[in-house]
Protein backbone atom coordinates (compact mmCIF):
# COMPACT_ATOMS: atom_id res chain seq x y z
CA UNK A 1 0.00 0.00 0.00
CA UNK A 2 1.44 3.36 -1.04
CA UNK A 3 0.55 6.47 0.93
CA UNK A 4 0.19 9.40 -1.49
CA UNK A 5 1.49 12.90 -0.93
CA UNK A 6 -0.24 15.81 -2.67
CA UNK A 7 1.24 19.27 -3.14
CA UNK A 8 -1.83 21.11 -1.81
CA UNK A 9 -1.71 19.81 1.75
CA UNK A 10 0.83 19.27 4.53
CA UNK A 11 0.69 15.68 5.75
CA UNK A 12 0.40 14.97 9.42
CA UNK A 13 3.02 12.22 9.44
CA UNK A 14 2.03 10.47 12.66
CA UNK A 15 -1.65 10.31 11.73
CA UNK A 16 -1.00 9.19 8.16
CA UNK A 17 1.43 6.48 9.29
CA UNK A 18 -1.18 5.20 11.73
CA UNK A 19 -3.80 4.99 8.99
CA UNK A 20 -1.40 3.28 6.59
CA UNK A 21 -0.42 0.79 9.28
CA UNK A 22 -4.06 -0.09 9.91
CA UNK A 23 -4.65 -0.53 6.17
CA UNK A 24 -1.59 -2.71 5.78
CA UNK A 25 -2.79 -4.84 8.68
CA UNK A 26 -6.18 -5.10 7.03
CA UNK A 27 -4.91 -5.64 3.47
CA UNK A 28 -6.75 -8.38 1.73
CA UNK A 29 -9.37 -8.53 4.46
CA UNK A 30 -8.35 -10.30 7.65
CA UNK A 31 -10.83 -12.59 9.34
CA UNK A 32 -10.57 -14.34 12.69
CA UNK A 33 -13.52 -16.09 14.31
CA UNK A 34 -16.48 -13.68 14.01
CA UNK A 35 -14.26 -10.66 13.34
CA UNK A 36 -13.41 -9.26 9.93
CA UNK A 37 -11.15 -6.33 9.07
CA UNK A 38 -10.95 -4.75 5.63
CA UNK A 39 -9.31 -1.69 4.04
CA UNK A 40 -11.05 0.87 1.86
CA UNK A 41 -9.98 3.38 -0.79
CA UNK A 42 -11.92 6.21 -2.42
CA UNK A 43 -9.90 8.32 -4.88
CA UNK A 44 -11.60 10.90 -7.12
CA UNK A 45 -9.73 13.21 -9.49
CA UNK A 46 -11.60 16.14 -11.09
CA UNK A 47 -11.01 18.41 -14.08
CA UNK A 48 -13.09 21.56 -14.67
CA UNK A 49 -13.31 24.02 -17.56
CA UNK A 50 -15.12 27.33 -17.00
CA UNK A 51 -16.69 29.74 -19.46
CA UNK A 52 -16.65 32.86 -17.31
CA UNK A 53 -19.26 35.58 -17.27
CA UNK A 54 -19.10 38.52 -14.83
CA UNK A 55 -16.25 37.02 -12.80
CA UNK A 56 -13.10 35.28 -14.04
CA UNK A 57 -12.89 31.53 -13.34
CA UNK A 58 -9.71 29.62 -14.14
CA UNK A 59 -9.70 26.04 -15.42
CA UNK A 60 -8.48 23.65 -12.74
CA UNK A 61 -7.81 20.04 -11.83
CA UNK A 62 -7.21 18.40 -8.48
CA UNK A 63 -8.07 15.47 -6.24
CA UNK A 64 -11.61 15.80 -4.92
CA UNK A 65 -11.13 12.96 -2.46
CA UNK A 66 -8.17 10.77 -1.42
CA UNK A 67 -9.69 8.66 1.32
CA UNK A 68 -8.20 5.68 3.10
CA UNK A 69 -10.31 3.68 5.53
CA UNK A 70 -10.38 0.58 7.68
CA UNK A 71 -13.59 -1.17 8.76
CA UNK A 72 -13.84 -3.82 11.49
CA UNK A 73 -16.97 -5.93 11.94
CA UNK A 74 -18.00 -8.52 14.50
CA UNK A 75 -20.65 -10.90 13.21
CA UNK A 76 -23.75 -8.79 12.44
CA UNK A 77 -23.83 -6.72 15.61
CA UNK A 78 -20.74 -4.47 15.84
CA UNK A 79 -19.17 -2.25 13.18
CA UNK A 80 -16.29 0.21 13.57
CA UNK A 81 -14.87 2.46 10.85
CA UNK A 82 -12.16 5.08 10.53
CA UNK A 83 -11.59 7.08 7.34
CA UNK A 84 -9.14 9.90 6.60
CA UNK A 85 -9.10 12.18 3.56
CA UNK A 86 -5.57 13.04 2.43
CA UNK A 87 -6.92 15.66 0.01
CA UNK A 88 -8.59 17.79 2.69
CA UNK A 89 -6.29 16.58 5.49
CA UNK A 90 -9.30 15.78 7.67
CA UNK A 91 -11.05 12.87 9.29
CA UNK A 92 -14.31 11.92 7.62
CA UNK A 93 -15.75 8.86 9.42
CA UNK A 94 -14.65 7.68 12.86
CA UNK A 95 -17.43 5.78 14.60
CA UNK A 96 -18.67 2.58 16.22
CA UNK A 97 -22.14 1.16 15.57
CA UNK A 98 -23.94 -1.61 17.43
CA UNK A 99 -26.94 -3.42 15.92
CA UNK A 100 -29.40 -4.89 18.41
CA UNK A 101 -32.11 -7.39 17.58
CA UNK A 102 -35.35 -6.34 15.85
CA UNK A 103 -33.91 -3.37 13.93
CA UNK A 104 -32.59 -1.24 16.80
CA UNK A 105 -29.09 0.27 16.57
CA UNK A 106 -26.89 2.90 18.21
CA UNK A 107 -23.92 4.76 16.76
CA UNK A 108 -21.29 7.04 18.33
CA UNK A 109 -18.39 9.04 16.92
CA UNK A 110 -18.15 11.18 13.79
CA UNK A 111 -20.60 10.28 11.02
CA UNK A 112 -23.15 11.78 8.63
CA UNK A 113 -26.07 13.24 10.52
CA UNK A 114 -29.60 12.08 9.51
CA UNK A 115 -30.43 14.98 7.21
CA UNK A 116 -30.49 15.50 3.41
CA UNK A 117 -30.74 12.47 1.09
CA UNK A 118 -27.99 13.60 -1.31
CA UNK A 119 -25.55 13.89 1.60
CA UNK A 120 -26.50 10.49 3.03
CA UNK A 121 -26.13 8.83 -0.39
CA UNK A 122 -22.50 7.78 -0.87
CA UNK A 123 -20.53 10.01 -3.25
CA UNK A 124 -19.38 6.76 -4.88
CA UNK A 125 -22.98 6.20 -6.03
CA UNK A 126 -24.23 9.76 -6.68
CA UNK A 127 -26.01 10.60 -9.93
CA UNK A 128 -23.94 13.78 -10.34
CA UNK A 129 -20.43 14.77 -9.34
CA UNK A 130 -21.64 17.19 -6.65
CA UNK A 131 -24.76 17.69 -4.57
CA UNK A 132 -27.42 20.16 -5.66
CA UNK A 133 -27.63 23.76 -4.43
CA UNK A 134 -29.75 22.97 -1.31
CA UNK A 135 -26.63 21.34 0.17
CA UNK A 136 -25.82 24.89 1.35
CA UNK A 137 -28.09 24.12 4.32
CA UNK A 138 -26.85 20.59 5.02
CA UNK A 139 -25.16 19.32 8.19
CA UNK A 140 -22.84 16.56 6.90
CA UNK A 141 -20.51 14.85 9.39
CA UNK A 142 -20.37 15.78 13.07
CA UNK A 143 -19.37 14.15 16.35
CA UNK A 144 -22.44 12.72 17.99
CA UNK A 145 -24.58 9.78 19.06
CA UNK A 146 -27.52 8.31 17.13
CA UNK A 147 -30.34 5.90 17.80
CA UNK A 148 -32.07 4.28 14.82
CA UNK A 149 -34.95 1.87 14.36
CA UNK A 150 -35.17 0.23 10.94
CA UNK A 151 -37.98 -1.89 9.52
CA UNK A 152 -38.34 -3.24 5.94
CA UNK A 153 -40.61 -0.38 4.85
CA UNK A 154 -39.80 2.48 7.25
CA UNK A 155 -37.11 3.85 9.53
CA UNK A 156 -36.48 6.47 12.19
CA UNK A 157 -33.15 7.99 13.24
CA UNK A 158 -32.51 10.54 16.01
CA UNK A 159 -29.12 12.09 16.64
CA UNK A 160 -27.47 14.53 19.07
CA UNK A 161 -24.36 16.14 17.63
CA UNK A 162 -21.65 18.74 18.18
CA UNK A 163 -18.57 19.90 16.31
CA UNK A 164 -16.30 17.97 13.95
CA UNK A 165 -13.09 16.21 14.99
CA UNK A 166 -11.17 19.22 13.63
CA UNK A 167 -13.14 21.59 15.88
CA UNK A 168 -15.23 23.08 13.04
CA UNK A 169 -18.89 24.09 13.59
CA UNK A 170 -18.67 24.25 17.37
CA UNK A 171 -22.02 24.01 19.11
CA UNK A 172 -24.70 21.43 19.84
CA UNK A 173 -27.69 20.19 17.89
CA UNK A 174 -30.27 17.47 17.42
CA UNK A 175 -31.52 15.95 14.16
CA UNK A 176 -34.20 13.41 13.23
CA UNK A 177 -35.17 11.71 9.98
CA UNK A 178 -38.04 9.36 9.14
CA UNK A 179 -38.33 7.35 5.91
CA UNK A 180 -41.19 5.37 4.38
CA UNK A 181 -41.37 2.95 1.45
CA UNK A 182 -45.03 2.79 0.37
CA UNK A 183 -43.96 0.90 -2.78
CA UNK A 184 -41.21 -1.73 -2.83
CA UNK A 185 -41.48 -4.66 -5.24
CA UNK A 186 -40.11 -6.07 -8.50
CA UNK A 187 -37.39 -3.48 -9.20
CA UNK A 188 -39.67 -0.60 -8.31
CA UNK A 189 -39.76 1.52 -5.16
CA UNK A 190 -41.02 4.85 -3.86
CA UNK A 191 -39.07 6.57 -1.07
CA UNK A 192 -40.58 9.37 1.03
CA UNK A 193 -38.83 11.04 3.96
CA UNK A 194 -38.85 14.06 6.24
CA UNK A 195 -36.07 15.42 8.43
CA UNK A 196 -35.56 18.26 10.87
CA UNK A 197 -32.66 19.66 12.88
CA UNK A 198 -32.09 22.35 15.49
CA UNK A 199 -28.62 23.65 16.36
CA UNK A 200 -27.17 26.14 18.83
CA UNK A 201 -23.85 27.45 17.47
CA UNK A 202 -21.21 28.21 20.11
CA UNK A 203 -19.81 31.05 18.01
CA UNK A 204 -23.22 32.81 17.89
CA UNK A 205 -22.83 33.00 14.11
CA UNK A 206 -24.09 31.13 11.06
CA UNK A 207 -23.57 30.89 7.32
CA UNK A 208 -25.28 29.23 4.36
CA UNK A 209 -23.22 29.02 1.15
CA UNK A 210 -22.35 26.65 -1.68
CA UNK A 211 -20.25 26.38 -4.80
CA UNK A 212 -22.08 26.07 -8.15
CA UNK A 213 -22.13 22.23 -8.08
CA UNK A 214 -18.43 22.23 -9.02
CA UNK A 215 -15.88 21.66 -6.24
CA UNK A 216 -13.11 23.35 -8.26
CA UNK A 217 -14.99 26.64 -8.56
CA UNK A 218 -13.27 29.35 -6.49
CA UNK A 219 -16.52 31.36 -6.39
CA UNK A 220 -19.67 30.90 -4.35
CA UNK A 221 -22.50 32.61 -6.20
CA UNK A 222 -24.96 32.07 -3.32
CA UNK A 223 -23.53 32.98 0.08
CA UNK A 224 -25.07 34.72 3.10
CA UNK A 225 -21.64 35.47 4.52
CA UNK A 226 -21.12 34.97 8.25
CA UNK A 227 -24.12 36.37 10.15
CA UNK A 228 -23.64 37.47 13.75
CA UNK A 229 -25.89 37.12 16.84
CA UNK A 230 -27.30 33.75 15.77
CA UNK A 231 -28.98 32.00 18.71
CA UNK A 232 -30.14 28.91 16.81
CA UNK A 233 -30.18 27.32 13.36
CA UNK A 234 -33.29 25.46 12.21
CA UNK A 235 -33.48 23.08 9.24
CA UNK A 236 -36.37 21.17 7.65
CA UNK A 237 -36.04 18.74 4.73
CA UNK A 238 -38.50 16.80 2.56
CA UNK A 239 -37.42 13.95 0.24
CA UNK A 240 -38.96 11.86 -2.53
CA UNK A 241 -37.39 9.29 -4.85
CA UNK A 242 -38.93 6.84 -7.30
CA UNK A 243 -37.17 4.02 -9.15
CA UNK A 244 -38.78 1.86 -11.82
CA UNK A 245 -36.22 -0.25 -13.66
CA UNK A 246 -33.73 2.09 -15.40
CA UNK A 247 -35.64 5.24 -14.34
CA UNK A 248 -34.79 7.35 -11.28
CA UNK A 249 -36.81 10.41 -10.24
CA UNK A 250 -35.66 12.28 -7.15
CA UNK A 251 -36.36 15.59 -5.43
CA UNK A 252 -35.64 17.39 -2.15
CA UNK A 253 -36.74 20.62 -0.52
CA UNK A 254 -34.72 22.20 2.30
CA UNK A 255 -35.62 25.22 4.42
CA UNK A 256 -33.04 26.77 6.75
CA UNK A 257 -33.33 29.67 9.16
CA UNK A 258 -31.30 31.64 11.71
CA UNK A 259 -32.94 32.92 14.88
CA UNK A 260 -30.96 36.05 15.79
CA UNK A 261 -30.77 38.05 19.02
CA UNK A 262 -31.65 41.71 18.52
CA UNK A 263 -31.66 41.36 14.73
CA UNK A 264 -34.23 40.21 12.16
CA UNK A 265 -34.32 36.46 11.67
CA UNK A 266 -33.16 34.99 8.36
CA UNK A 267 -34.79 32.30 6.23
CA UNK A 268 -33.56 30.62 3.05
CA UNK A 269 -34.79 27.70 0.97
CA UNK A 270 -33.75 25.49 -1.90
CA UNK A 271 -34.87 22.49 -3.90
CA UNK A 272 -33.84 20.27 -6.79
CA UNK A 273 -35.59 18.01 -9.29
CA UNK A 274 -33.52 15.33 -11.01
CA UNK A 275 -33.96 12.34 -13.26
CA UNK A 276 -31.63 9.48 -14.15
CA UNK A 277 -31.91 6.89 -16.92
CA UNK A 278 -29.75 3.85 -17.59
CA UNK A 279 -29.02 3.33 -21.27
CA UNK A 280 -28.08 -0.25 -20.42
CA UNK A 281 -30.24 -2.82 -18.64
CA UNK A 282 -29.45 -1.71 -15.10
CA UNK A 283 -31.33 -0.16 -12.19
CA UNK A 284 -30.62 1.72 -9.01
CA UNK A 285 -30.95 -0.07 -5.69
CA UNK A 286 -32.06 1.04 -2.23
CA UNK A 287 -30.06 0.63 0.97
CA UNK A 288 -30.49 2.02 4.48
CA UNK A 289 -32.81 4.82 3.39
CA UNK A 290 -30.56 5.97 0.51
CA UNK A 291 -30.23 5.40 -3.22
CA UNK A 292 -27.71 2.66 -4.00
CA UNK A 293 -25.47 1.85 -6.97
CA UNK A 294 -26.58 -0.45 -9.82
CA UNK A 295 -25.59 -4.09 -9.79
CA UNK A 296 -23.19 -4.57 -12.69
CA UNK A 297 -23.46 -7.85 -14.58
CA UNK A 298 -21.39 -7.73 -17.71
CA UNK A 299 -18.19 -6.60 -19.35
CA UNK A 300 -19.80 -3.44 -20.79
CA UNK A 301 -20.55 -1.91 -17.42
CA UNK A 302 -23.44 0.56 -17.24
CA UNK A 303 -24.17 3.94 -18.85
CA UNK A 304 -26.38 6.43 -17.00
CA UNK A 305 -27.77 9.81 -18.08
CA UNK A 306 -28.80 12.45 -15.55
CA UNK A 307 -30.59 15.79 -15.69
CA UNK A 308 -31.06 18.12 -12.71
CA UNK A 309 -32.59 21.52 -12.03
CA UNK A 310 -31.68 23.05 -8.67
CA UNK A 311 -32.61 26.35 -7.07
CA UNK A 312 -31.43 28.24 -3.99
CA UNK A 313 -32.74 31.51 -2.54
CA UNK A 314 -30.61 33.17 0.17
CA UNK A 315 -32.15 36.64 -0.07
CA UNK A 316 -34.19 37.70 2.96
CA UNK A 317 -34.58 41.29 4.10
CA UNK A 318 -31.23 42.99 4.56
CA UNK A 319 -29.35 39.71 4.01
CA UNK A 320 -28.61 39.45 0.28
CA UNK A 321 -27.04 36.02 -0.07
CA UNK A 322 -28.17 35.70 -3.68
CA UNK A 323 -30.49 33.61 -5.81
CA UNK A 324 -29.08 30.83 -8.01
CA UNK A 325 -30.61 28.31 -10.41
CA UNK A 326 -28.58 25.60 -12.17
CA UNK A 327 -29.21 23.11 -14.95
CA UNK A 328 -26.88 20.09 -14.90
CA UNK A 329 -26.55 17.38 -17.55
CA UNK A 330 -24.55 14.32 -16.57
CA UNK A 331 -23.21 11.13 -18.14
CA UNK A 332 -21.66 8.32 -16.09
CA UNK A 333 -19.90 5.17 -17.24
CA UNK A 334 -19.91 2.56 -14.49
CA UNK A 335 -16.94 0.65 -15.88
CA UNK A 336 -16.64 -1.67 -12.86
CA UNK A 337 -18.18 -1.91 -9.38
CA UNK A 338 -15.01 -0.17 -8.16
CA UNK A 339 -14.44 2.37 -10.96
CA UNK A 340 -16.41 4.91 -12.96
CA UNK A 341 -15.96 7.98 -15.18
CA UNK A 342 -18.27 11.02 -14.99
CA UNK A 343 -18.92 14.14 -17.08
CA UNK A 344 -21.18 17.02 -15.98
CA UNK A 345 -22.18 20.16 -17.90
CA UNK A 346 -23.60 22.96 -15.71
CA UNK A 347 -25.38 26.15 -16.71
CA UNK A 348 -25.43 28.69 -13.85
CA UNK A 349 -27.94 31.54 -13.52
CA UNK A 350 -27.18 33.66 -10.44
CA UNK A 351 -27.95 37.11 -9.10
CA UNK A 352 -26.41 38.49 -5.91
CA UNK A 353 -26.69 42.09 -4.75
CA UNK A 354 -27.79 43.21 -8.20
CA UNK A 355 -24.92 41.51 -10.05
CA UNK A 356 -25.83 38.77 -12.53
CA UNK A 357 -23.17 36.09 -13.08
CA UNK A 358 -24.01 33.17 -15.38
CA UNK A 359 -20.98 30.99 -16.17
CA UNK A 360 -21.02 27.59 -17.87
CA UNK A 361 -19.01 24.71 -16.40
CA UNK A 362 -17.77 21.44 -17.89
CA UNK A 363 -16.27 19.00 -15.40
CA UNK A 364 -14.97 15.43 -15.46
CA UNK A 365 -14.15 12.85 -12.79
CA UNK A 366 -12.17 9.63 -12.65
CA UNK A 367 -13.06 7.54 -9.62
CA UNK A 368 -11.76 4.33 -8.09
CA UNK A 369 -12.82 2.89 -4.77
CA UNK A 370 -13.56 -0.24 -2.79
Amino acid sequence: MTCFRHQNYTRRSTLTLAICASLLFAAGGTQASDWSLAPGVNFQYDWAEFRSDASTLEDASDFRRMRLSATAKHAKDLEMKVEYDLASNQWTDAYAKYNFANGHSVKAGQFKQPFFLEELTSDRNSLFMEQGLPSAMGIARRLGAEYAYTRPDWSLAVSAYGQTLEGINKGTGIAARATWLPISADGRFLHLAAAAASENPKSDSGRFSTRPEASLSPRRFADTGTLADVDSIQRIGLEAAYVDGPLLLQSEYVHGSFQRAGRPDFSGAGYYLQAGWFLTEHARGYKNGTIDAPKLDGARGAWELGLRYSHLDLDDGAVLGGVESNWTLGLTWWAHPNARLMANAISVDSDRRGISDNPDILEFRAQIGF
